[in-house]
C-alpha cells in the first residue's frame, strides 16, 4: 500500500527509489553498534512499514544460544542476513551481528521493533551443553526464555527453525535425563518456543552426525505437529526444578555467580509484595499441585534459600551501617529491611553464593546465616514487607498438602506457630 503524502512529510517529495537508498544507509551491517542500530524503526507507522519492508522482506534472522558462560555472560548472539540484490537469484548475504546481554540491551538496540511477521524465517541455533556442568543447561534455559519472550512480542512468526547443534565433544544425545522425572535436556530448551501463541510453523533439526536414537523425539515431534499437550504444565515443572537445581546442587564458580544474580533479581528494585519468582511458584502451587507433590522436598530447598538470602542481606545491611556510623551501629538500631538494594548485594558477594553442600558455604556462609537464625529471620518476616511473602507461600503449600496427607498437619502447625510467634 502506497502511504499518503501527508504521512511521509517532506519525504513524499522524493520518489520511492530515492527513499529506498536513504533507508539502506541505515541497514544493519557488521558488528559495530553504531552500524547495527535498529532504532530507525521507532518512527511513524507508514515509515515503519516502508523501512521494515526494505530491511526484512528478503532476510533471515538467526539467534545463537551458547551454553558457555563466563563470569560476565555474553548472553545471546544475533546474526542478520539480507540478500544483496533482489534481482540476483543467487542467495548472497550480508551478515550483521549483535551480542546481547540483557533484556534492557535487547530493548535499547531496537529489537522490540523488529517486524517478525515480515521475516520469512527465524532460526534459533542451540549448542549442546557440557553435561558435567549443570550451569550450562541453566544458562541455555534462561536464554531460551528471554528469546521466547522477545519472539512473543511479534504479531506472527511465519516459520521458526530450531537447530540442535553439537559443540566440540558434546552433543544432544550425551546428556538425556535432565531431571529425575525423565525430562530431557533438549526438551527443556525447546519448550519455551513450543509455547509461542503466534507461531505458524515450527521445525526442529539436529546435526546429521548425531545419532537419531540418542535423542528423545517424542516431545519435539509433538511440538512440530502442534499442539503439545499440557505445555504450560511442562514449562511450570521446568521452571520449578531448574531453580531448585540452581539453588541446591549446581556447583562451580559460574554457578555461584548465577545464584548470586538470581537472589539479586528476586525482587524488582525494592518493591514489596510477591516477587516474579514467588508469583510463579504461587501459580504452580495453585494450578499444578501434582508438580509440588512430585518435587515435595524441593520446597524445603526454596525455604532454605529464602532464609539464606534474608539473613545474608541482613548481614550486608548491618555491615553497611557499621561502616557509616561506627561500631555502635552494629548492634543498634535495626538496619532498614524494607527495600532491596541489589548493588549492596553485589558488593558483599563478588564471588557469588556457593551451593549449600559445598565447603565454601560451610566455612564462609553458614556461620553468617547461623548468627541470624531463627531470631532475626523471625523478626523480619513478622514485620511484613517484601521478605514476609515467601514463608506464607510455603505455609499455603503445607495447607494444601494437609488436605491429602494427614502427616503434613504437624508441619503446618509448626509453620503457623512460627508465624504467630
Amino acid at each position: 500500500m502506497i502511504p499518503p503524502a501527508e504521512a511521509l512529510g517532506l519525504l513524499s517529495w522524493l520518489p520511492y527509489e530515492i527513499r529506498e537508498q536513504i533507508w539502506l544507509e541505515f541497514l544493519p551491517a557488521g558488528a559495530d553498534p553504531e552500524k547495527t542500530d535498529l532504532r530507525i524503526l521507532r518512527t511513524t507507522r507508514y515509515l515503519y512499514n516502508e523501512i521494515s519492508e526494505i530491511f526484512f522482506l528478503h532476510s533471515r534472522l538467526e539467534f545463537i544460544l551458547s551454553p558457555r558462560q563466563t563470569l560476565r555472560d555474553s548472553g545471546l548472539t544475533v546474526l542478520f542476513y539480507r540478500q544483496k540484490s533482489f534481482r540476483d537469484t543467487r542467495p548472497v548475504w550480508e551478515p550483521a551481528r549483535w551480542d546481547l546481554e540483557t533484556m534492557a540491551d535487547i530493548r535499547d538496540r531496537g529489537f522490540y521493533n523488529v517486524p517478525f511477521h515480515k521475516i520469512p524465517k527465524v532460526v534459533v541455533s542451540i549448542a549442546a551443553p557440557n553435561y558435567h556442568e549443570g550451569c550450562q543447561l541453566y544458562s541455555l534455559w534462561q536464554k531460551a526464555r528471554i528469546l521466547a519472550d522477545l519472539l512473543r512480542m511479534g504479531s506472527i512468526i511465519e516459520k521458526l527453525e530450531i537447530r540442535l547443534q553439537p559443540r566440540g565433544l558434546f552433543d544432544w544425545g550425551m546428556w538425556c535425563w535432565a531431571s529425575s522425572t525423565g525430562r530431557y535436556d533438549h526438551d527443556v530448551v525447546v519448550m519455551p518456543f513450543c509455547a509461542l501463541p503466534n507461531l505458524l510453523s515450527l521445525e526442529i533439526k539436529h546435526d546429521p552426525l548425531t545419532d537419531n536414537r540418542a535423542l528423545d523425539w517424542e516431545t519435539m515431534n509433538w511440538a512440530m505437529g502442534r499442539p503439545l499437550p499440557d505445555i504450560d504444565g511442562r514449562m511450570a515443572e521446568d521452571y520449578f526444578w531448574m531453580h531448585c537445581e540452581l539453588l541446591k546442587w549446581i556447583h562451580g564458580p559460574v554457578a555461584d555467580v548465577q545464584r548470586r544474580d538470581f537472589f539479586a533479581h528476586w525482587f524488582l528494585q525494592g518493591r514489596s509484595g510477591y516477587s516474579p519468582f514467588e508469583s510463579e511458584v504461587a501459580r504452580i502451587v495453585s494450578a499444578y499441585p501434582e508438580i509440588i507433590r512430585v518435587h515435595n522436598f524441593d520446597m524445603d530447598i526454596i525455604h532454605e534459600a529464602h532464609q539464606t538470602m534474608v539473613c545474608l542481606y541482613y548481614h550486608c545491611r548491618k555491615r553497611a551501617q557499621a561502616r557509616l556510623g561506627g561500631d555502635s551501629t552494629w548492634i543498634f538500631p535495626e538496619p532498614d529491611m524494607t527495600t532491596w538494594d541489589p548493588q549492596l548485594w553485589y558488593l558483599c558477594f563478588p564471588r557469588g553464593i556457593p551451593r549449600s553442600t559445598s565447603r565454601r558455604y560451610r566455612d564462609d556462609i553458614k556461620p553468617l546465616v547461623g548468627c541470624y537464625l531463627p531470631n532475626a529471620y523471625k523478626r523480619i518476616v513478622r514485620a511484613g514487607g517484601l521478605f514476609s511473602t515467601m514463608p506464607f507461600l510455603i505455609e499455603r503449600w503445607f495447607l494444601l498438602e494437609c488436605s491429602t496427607s494427614p502427616a503434613m498437619r504437624a508441619l503446618a502447625a509448626q509453620v503457623e506457630a512460627m508465624r504467630l510467634g
